[in-house]
């Protein structure tokens, strides 16, 4: 069973991962977007949290502090294993290095790559991943946009 948080920003994820079959409970969760209950060494349960963002809630967290200073502390108090999934089709530009995502720009009547707001370079938001990884205890992974 996966315990999906039923407010913005989470509930989005009910009814793609339902459809899939997999069984799903909207509830509240104190941190992170979903948990479930996992096997560890031996069968033993394990707590497993994820925080879901989409790439620029990504940045903008780390630019803010909210993801290190508060929801990472909150997730390891929760959970045995935290995850960070960040979901969004993005590049680095490759003159400035900075991370960008595909829009729609009505000055030019098309879509462009455009920086995502928050101006991180790759190379930092690498570094931040290591950190969140390394120190942190966060394992993070990318997936692309399904639409």
């Amino acid at each position: 069973m996966l315990f999906v948080d039923y407010r913005q920003g989470s509930k989005e994820l009910v009814a793609p991962l339902a459809k899939l079959g997999i069984p799903v409970e909207e509830t509240t969760l104190d941190f992170g977007d979903v948990s479930f209950v996992g096997r560890g060494i031996a069968d033993a349960p394990v707590d497993i949290g994820i925080e879901y963002k989409q790439i620029g809630e990504f940045i903008q967290s780390l630019r803010s502090g909210r993801l290190v200073g508060h929801q990472l502390i909150g997730m390891r108090q929760a959970f045995d294993h935290c995850w960070l999934l960040i979901e969004g089709d993005w590049r680095a530009d490759p003159t400035t290095g900075l991370i960008c995502t595909e829009r729609y720009v009505p000055a030019k009547k098309r879509k462009l790559w455009v920086p995502v707001p928050g101006q991180m370079r790759l190379d930092e938001m690498e570094k931040q991943l290591l950190t969140l990884e390394f120190c942190g205890g966060m394992r993070a992974r990318f997936t692309t946009t399904n639409t």
